[in-house]
């Protein structure tokens, strides 16, 4: 199950490769512990700090380890001691520094747990009742919360958890065929994709009194990626029934609004990124801004953007080396 999960994230990194350029982006690039064979790098979070896994050989299986890069320059790496073959996934960061992700256990690799890590560096392992694979995937410090899903023999149940790793579950009605929760804001809004009993896929908004709306953007036949930020802004992708085509979208205050590509959650100042651009949307019009990349560089996946318009990246250059990359627009 660990081994799908870090499949599903490469595959999200190709979806938001950058092969080529026209101009030079300007920005800061760290480097990566020697023998990185793959890098993903979280959206920074309010100080410029980012979280992630790189991923090195080994003698049978890939290793995948977790690392927090703050603001001043310091690494760290994060190996959670009881994981099988040094698998350890991070997938978010907040403003507090507290890291969410999932560590494959030693003795059984079938099973996944969650993990958090907190600032000071305590890691603290937890898992939904009866379940297999646990897997957080956002957390937020203003609201105390992350959110994600566990798999049982029964099925898949979404949760929203306190940091403590107390979890409530979170089944949306219809969702028969799982609920998959994405993000949380600060307001403990909670937003993310469910599956009917057709397996077809809709966005969902959850509120902080457990009520629950549907998020389709009109004529979708598919909604995925749905998140929230803390302004309220939903975002995802969707399939238009009469085209077949997938779009980006933007619901502000109950109205939608679509894009010809898809992009990752907004920040507070409206910005957001994509395959090969920054975006701006604003009254309902989007503005759409190349970002490219640095000279002798190549392969380069835009993560997220801050509340202070800082972009983390990861890219590779020179000997097809693997470095972070953080640049400020």
């Amino acid at each position: 199950m660990f081994h799908k999960q870090i499949l599903l994230a490469a595959a999200a990194l190709s979806l938001i490769a950058v092969l080529n350029s026209a101009a030079q982006a300007k920005g800061i690039r760290f480097s990566l512990p020697h023998g990185t064979k793959g890098l993903y790098v979280t959206a920074p979070n309010a100080s410029g700090d980012v979280a992630g896994i790189y991923i090195t050989a080994g003698k049978f299986f890939t290793h995948s380890y977790g690392f927090i890069r703050s603001a001043d320059g310091s690494f760290t790496t994060i190996d959670v001691k009881k994981s099988f073959e040094h698998n350890t996934i991070v997938e978010a960061i907040d403003d507090n520094d507290d890291i969410v992700g999932q560590y494959e256990d030693k003795d059984n690799s079938g099973i996944s747990h969650g993990f958090v890590r907190t600032r000071d560096g305590r890691i603290a392992s937890f898992d939904g009742a009866g379940a297999y694979d646990t897997l957080p995937v956002d957390v937020n410090a203003s609201a105390g919360e992350m959110v994600g899903w566990y798999y049982t023999q029964d099925g898949n149940h979404g949760f929203a958890g306190t940091l403590d790793g107390a979890l409530t579950i979170i089944d949306v009605p219809g969702g028969d065929g799982g609920t998959y929760p994405l993000s949380v804001n600060a307001r403990g809004q909670i937003a993310g994709t469910y599956i009917d009993s057709n397996l077809v896929r809709h966005g969902f908004l959850r509120q902080p009194d457990g009520s629950v709306d549907t998020i389709d953007p009109p004529n979708s036949i598919y909604t995925d990626n749905v998140q929230i930020n803390d302004k309220g802004l939903i975002t995802g992708i969707y399939q238009d029934g009469s085209s077949g085509i997938y779009y980006g979208f933007a619901r502000d205050h109950g109205t939608f609004y679509t894009y010809d590509r898809y992009f990752s959650r907004l920040n507070g100042r409206h910005q957001s990124v994509g395959q090969i651009f920054l975006l701006t949307f604003r009254q309902g019009e989007f503005n759409e801004q190349p970002l490219t990349i640095p000279k002798g560089c190549s392969n380069l996946f835009l993560s997220g953007i801050n509340e202070s318009s800082l972009v983390s990246a990861s890219m590779q250059c020179g000997k097809r080396e693997w470095f972070g990359y953080l640049t400020e627009n």
